[in-house]
């Protein structure tokens, strides 16, 4: 049977040892082809082996550590810049050789996959994701992804996305948490919504950054957010970025003190976005543009330059 275990172990990508430890899961071996789990939220449960294979390696999988950082980005409304901003922001640990997973979390599906140019490149989408049966083995998922500049996108197509209310991202996200260095999740606006469930996917964030414009909207949408992450108590440490237009009257400081949040970046408006994504140039990519300066300076601020 401990070969059985030891098989599970190396599929899951985890270390299995025979000396007692502070392990997440402790398993206990009974002989006759059972196993006692010893510790963690399924303390006292007998499973068989190899009937309850599926089960022991959802256990053992559960029990892995997150290693990555995980960032989520998200609009304070619409129009902000947060995807941009997100996907810049991906590429600039990559390119210190640092794993990185970006998540999009569009329940439509399929804007960010064009915007890097992979929607007709092969890979698993949240489709994929959702039709598997049985675990999410982190290495496997991340690997299966498709790429771009080396970062891998877990997206949505032309089947759809996934929404933060989806019971299979929080399994993605620590799938992914468990096989890259960082993680990166483009957030919908609903993610700010009032919920009565707990923090949500917010939860699961070390830090969030905050877009928004240098408008009376833009900081009136700032302050609501930050109000609503102040309910959440204990959650990931939040940054803003402020877009600023030409002719832009409110400052950034002005939203920044009205907020409460932390100014970490105010980005200039890039007029040829649209025309660049047209001929397929890829924002944060080319160096000294608007995306990558501010990309860079959001990364320098949460640590994640190297």
């Amino acid at each position: 049977m401990r070969a059985s275990i030891r098989r599970l172990c190396d599929i899951a990508g985890a270390r299995m040892v025979e000396a007692k430890a502070s392990a997440s899961v402790r398993l206990v071996d009974l002989g006759a082809g059972a196993v006692h789990v010893d510790s963690g939220p399924e303390a006292g449960t007998r499973l068989a082996v190899p009937d309850d294979e599926e089960r022991l390696l959802d256990l053992i999988l559960a029990a892995l550590p997150a290693r990555a950082v995980r960032v989520g980005v998200v609009g304070a409304h619409g129009g902000a810049g947060a995807t941009i901003l997100a996907v810049s922001l991906a590429q600039v640990p990559v390119r210190a050789g640092v794993p990185v997973t970006l998540v999009d979390l569009d329940p439509v599906g399929g804007t960010i996959e064009v915007i890097v140019g992979v929607e007709r490149d092969p890979g698993t989408r949240w489709a994929d994701v959702r039709r598997q049966d049985g675990s999410l083995l982190p290495e496997r998922l991340v690997t299966s992804l498709p790429a771009f500049e080396h970062v891998r996108l877990l997206g949505g197509d032309l089947r759809g996305g996934a929404s933060e209310d989806d019971p299979v991202v929080a399994r993605a996200v620590r799938a992914a948490s468990q096989a890259s260095d960082v993680v990166v999740v483009d957030l919908p606006r609903s993610a700010l919504a009032p919920r009565g469930d707990g923090p949500g996917i917010l939860g699961d964030l070390d830090h969030l950054v905050v877009v928004a414009a240098a408008t009376l909207r833009g900081g009136a949408a700032a302050s609501a957010a930050a109000r609503r992450l102040d309910e959440l108590g204990g959650g990931p440490r939040v940054s803003l970025v402020v877009r600023r237009r030409p002719g832009e009257d409110v400052l950034p400081d002005e939203i920044a003190e009205a907020s409460g949040l932390e100014l970490v970046c105010v980005a200039r408006h890039l007029r040829s976005l649209d025309a660049d994504i047209e001929h397929g140039v890829l924002p944060g990519a080319r160096r000294r543009t608007i995306p990558r300066v501010a990309a860079e300076q959001v990364a320098g601020a949460l640590g994640l330059e190297t």
